[in-house]
Protein backbone atom coordinates (compact mmCIF):
# COMPACT_ATOMS: atom_id res chain seq x y z
CA UNK A 1 0.00 0.00 0.00
CA UNK A 2 1.18 3.51 -0.81
CA UNK A 3 -0.08 6.95 0.16
CA UNK A 4 -0.91 9.63 -2.41
CA UNK A 5 -1.51 13.33 -1.67
CA UNK A 6 -4.19 14.84 -3.88
CA UNK A 7 -4.75 18.59 -4.23
CA UNK A 8 -8.19 20.22 -4.24
CA UNK A 9 -9.99 20.01 -7.62
CA UNK A 10 -7.63 17.30 -8.84
CA UNK A 11 -10.53 15.53 -10.54
CA UNK A 12 -11.25 18.17 -13.18
CA UNK A 13 -11.66 16.29 -16.49
CA UNK A 14 -10.20 13.15 -14.87
CA UNK A 15 -11.14 9.70 -16.11
CA UNK A 16 -12.16 6.92 -13.74
CA UNK A 17 -12.59 3.43 -15.17
CA UNK A 18 -14.17 0.86 -12.91
CA UNK A 19 -16.30 1.07 -9.81
CA UNK A 20 -14.36 0.18 -6.63
CA UNK A 21 -11.61 -1.65 -8.53
CA UNK A 22 -9.97 0.62 -11.08
CA UNK A 23 -8.16 0.26 -14.38
CA UNK A 24 -4.62 1.72 -14.00
CA UNK A 25 -5.45 4.37 -16.64
CA UNK A 26 -7.78 5.96 -14.07
CA UNK A 27 -6.84 9.11 -12.20
CA UNK A 28 -6.05 8.02 -8.61
CA UNK A 29 -7.42 11.17 -6.96
CA UNK A 30 -10.68 11.10 -8.92
CA UNK A 31 -11.06 7.37 -8.15
CA UNK A 32 -10.60 8.10 -4.44
CA UNK A 33 -13.33 10.76 -4.58
CA UNK A 34 -15.66 8.39 -6.48
CA UNK A 35 -15.00 5.66 -3.90
CA UNK A 36 -15.61 8.01 -0.97
CA UNK A 37 -12.04 7.47 0.23
CA UNK A 38 -11.29 11.20 0.06
CA UNK A 39 -13.34 14.43 -0.07
CA UNK A 40 -13.41 16.69 -3.14
CA UNK A 41 -11.29 19.16 -1.20
CA UNK A 42 -8.34 16.75 -1.54
CA UNK A 43 -6.13 15.08 1.03
CA UNK A 44 -4.20 11.87 1.47
CA UNK A 45 -5.47 8.53 0.23
CA UNK A 46 -4.10 4.99 0.54
CA UNK A 47 -3.75 3.05 -2.72
CA UNK A 48 -3.21 -0.70 -3.09
CA UNK A 49 -2.20 -2.49 -6.29
CA UNK A 50 -3.89 -5.78 -7.15
CA UNK A 51 -4.35 -8.18 -10.05
CA UNK A 52 -6.02 -7.07 -13.24
CA UNK A 53 -9.55 -7.70 -14.49
CA UNK A 54 -10.90 -8.61 -17.92
CA UNK A 55 -13.20 -5.56 -17.73
CA UNK A 56 -14.08 -2.77 -15.30
CA UNK A 57 -17.67 -1.92 -14.38
CA UNK A 58 -19.13 1.49 -15.13
CA UNK A 59 -21.59 3.29 -12.92
CA UNK A 60 -23.58 6.44 -12.35
CA UNK A 61 -21.99 9.63 -11.14
CA UNK A 62 -20.41 8.84 -7.81
CA UNK A 63 -19.65 11.84 -5.58
CA UNK A 64 -19.71 13.97 -8.74
CA UNK A 65 -17.26 11.74 -10.64
CA UNK A 66 -18.27 9.94 -13.84
CA UNK A 67 -17.27 6.26 -13.67
CA UNK A 68 -16.90 4.60 -17.07
CA UNK A 69 -16.27 1.05 -18.27
CA UNK A 70 -12.64 0.04 -18.70
CA UNK A 71 -10.98 -2.67 -20.79
CA UNK A 72 -8.72 -5.50 -19.70
CA UNK A 73 -5.53 -4.72 -17.78
CA UNK A 74 -2.78 -6.82 -16.16
CA UNK A 75 -3.18 -4.90 -12.87
CA UNK A 76 -5.71 -2.75 -10.99
CA UNK A 77 -5.83 -0.50 -7.96
CA UNK A 78 -8.21 0.22 -5.10
CA UNK A 79 -8.34 3.21 -2.76
CA UNK A 80 -8.76 3.41 1.01
CA UNK A 81 -9.36 6.30 3.34
CA UNK A 82 -6.00 7.13 4.93
CA UNK A 83 -5.99 7.32 8.71
CA UNK A 84 -3.79 10.14 10.03
CA UNK A 85 -2.42 7.73 12.62
CA UNK A 86 -0.95 5.68 9.76
CA UNK A 87 1.68 8.41 9.49
CA UNK A 88 2.56 8.25 13.15
CA UNK A 89 6.02 7.03 14.04
CA UNK A 90 4.55 5.44 17.15
CA UNK A 91 3.30 1.87 17.04
CA UNK A 92 0.72 2.48 19.79
CA UNK A 93 -2.48 4.54 19.60
CA UNK A 94 -5.68 5.07 21.60
CA UNK A 95 -9.01 5.23 19.75
CA UNK A 96 -12.40 6.19 21.19
CA UNK A 97 -15.67 4.33 20.55
CA UNK A 98 -15.99 6.09 17.15
CA UNK A 99 -12.54 4.88 16.06
CA UNK A 100 -11.03 8.35 16.35
CA UNK A 101 -7.73 9.19 18.10
CA UNK A 102 -8.45 10.24 21.68
CA UNK A 103 -7.18 10.09 25.26
CA UNK A 104 -9.67 7.38 26.33
CA UNK A 105 -10.67 4.17 24.60
CA UNK A 106 -9.07 1.03 23.25
CA UNK A 107 -5.34 0.65 22.84
CA UNK A 108 -4.06 -0.54 19.47
CA UNK A 109 -0.62 -1.70 18.41
CA UNK A 110 0.95 -1.62 14.95
CA UNK A 111 2.84 -4.74 13.94
CA UNK A 112 4.27 -5.12 10.42
CA UNK A 113 2.29 -2.06 9.26
CA UNK A 114 -1.11 -3.33 10.44
CA UNK A 115 -3.10 -2.07 13.43
CA UNK A 116 -4.69 -4.52 15.87
CA UNK A 117 -6.06 -4.67 19.39
CA UNK A 118 -5.21 -6.95 22.27
CA UNK A 119 -8.15 -8.67 23.94
CA UNK A 120 -7.62 -9.82 27.51
CA UNK A 121 -10.08 -11.99 29.38
CA UNK A 122 -9.78 -11.97 33.14
CA UNK A 123 -10.44 -14.99 35.29
CA UNK A 124 -12.79 -14.85 38.25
Amino acid sequence: MKFVNCPSNCMKDAAVMGRGIHNPSSNICAAAIADGSMPKSGGCVAVAKMGGLSSYASGKLSNGVKVTMGSSSPWSFITYKADNTDFSKSDIRILNYKGEPDYEGRVEFRVSGKWGTVNIKGSE
